[in-house]
């Protein structure tokens, strides 16, 4: 008798660098349940892997079409093509970009389940981008996720359609806290960080949207063994270097560059920060949580849903005293204090956004199958 026809799952992104959807997407890859594939429609895969050494494990599931700026309706006919090639059972679109040239390539290709993800609102405020948006669902028709129920809702009010609510999930069995302060201090050495610091920590892309220069200006007031470090890259770095520079804390900020396991970012960590200006429902915060840490973040997005009372403290965006308020009241905590908010976050973290719990629930949408 013959083997059963292992489903064929693939993931088409924008540009496959690191990030909390790029990651997320990675993370569903990796089980042997099904096939894989990941489609980034910007780069090749030698820039991809070259900038991001943790792709090179993944090489032989990456396909990159190198697209050039602006609309390209030919890359659709491209698509289709490699989607029939591999005889994809189930395309996942994430983005806007993915959205208009890969759902509609899937339905052209007879890709029987075709799934949207979407990661967040915000990039859908202008009217330009919502008639994309909708130009893409009624290309490829394909059934909406959203990561928050805040996005779900934003969408319906948009759309006039209520997306099937699939939170991020990440892996607790890697994301855990450290086994005490030696282990703590073995990630700072290794990462080149000061031993007796307190050390305060973000993980994202720096852009303008993350918000490191308000968790910047946050610093100046903090007590001086306070440090940052900031794990990522993006086109600010340059500029809030020179932010830390014109405010005299240089030397209390540690740019950690890309980092390929952010585990051992977060289990160096006192605090973490998220800062941003708008999110969907960020991994960093979920993976922060996960390790135990106690954690300031923003009201943004699906942020005050995924920080349970008791794990952190949630403050406005745009608001650097707010963010220094809070941060210098997790440091005034006793250690008893931070570690149950800690606790608090984990037991959460398990409960709620596991990645086992977030594979299950794709896989059912891969197979046609209501979640």
């Amino acid at each position: 008798m013959a083997a059963p026809h292992r489903p064929h799952l693939v993931h088409i992104v924008q540009h496959l660098a690191p990030g909390g959807i790029e990651a997320l997407v990675l993370a569903l890859t990796a089980t042997p349940a099904h096939q894989s594939t990941i489609i980034s429609l910007d780069g090749s895969v030698e820039a991809l892997v070259r900038q991001w050494p943790r792709l090179a494990t993944v090489r032989g599931q990456l396909i990159a079409l190198e697209k050039p700026p602006g609309l390209r309706p030919g890359l659709i006919l491209k698509l289709a093509w490699h989607l029939r090639r591999m005889k994809a059972t189930a395309c996942f679109t994430h983005g806007i970009g993915p959205l208009v040239y890969g759902a509609a390539a899937a339905r052209l290709a007879g890709v029987p389940h075709r799934i949207h993800v979407d990661h967040d609102s915000w990039s859908l405020e202008t009217s330009a981008m919502r008639r994309l948006y909708r130009f893409g669902l009624e290309a490829g028709k394909p059934i909406q996720v959203a990561v928050t129920d805040a996005i779900s809702t934003a969408l319906r009010a948009w759309t006039g359609r209520a997306p099937t609510v699939v939170y991020n999930g990440i892996d607790t069995r890697r994301f855990c806290p450290v086994a005490g302060q030696n282990e703590r201090l073995a990630r700072r050495a290794q990462l080149g960080l000061p031993r007796d610091a307190i050390l305060i920590g973000a993980i994202g892309r720096l852009e303008m949207v993350k918000g490191h220069d308000l968790l910047i200006q946050a610093l100046t007031h903090l007590p001086a063994n306070c440090h940052l470090a900031l794990a990522g890259d993006g086109t600010q770095r340059m500029t809030l270097a020179m932010v830390a520079e014109e405010l005299g804390v240089t030397e209390r900020v540690h740019f950690l560059g890309l980092q390929d396991d952010p585990a051992v970012v977060l289990q160096a960590l006192d605090v973490f920060c998220l800062p941003s200006r708008a999110e969907g429902l960020p991994l960093a915060l979920l993976e922060a949580l996960a390790c135990s840490l106690p954690v300031v973040a923003t009201a943004v997005g699906g942020v005050p849903a995924a920080l349970p009372p008791g794990a952190g403290i949630v403050v406005p965006s745009e608001d650097p005293t707010a963010l220094a308020v809070a941060l210098q009241a997790v440091h005034d905590l006793p250690p008893v204090a931070q570690r149950r908010m800690g606790g608090i976050g984990r037991l959460f973290v398990l409960e709620h956004y596991s990645l086992e719990k977030t594979r299950a629930a794709y896989d059912r949408l891969a197979l046609g199958e209501a979640v």
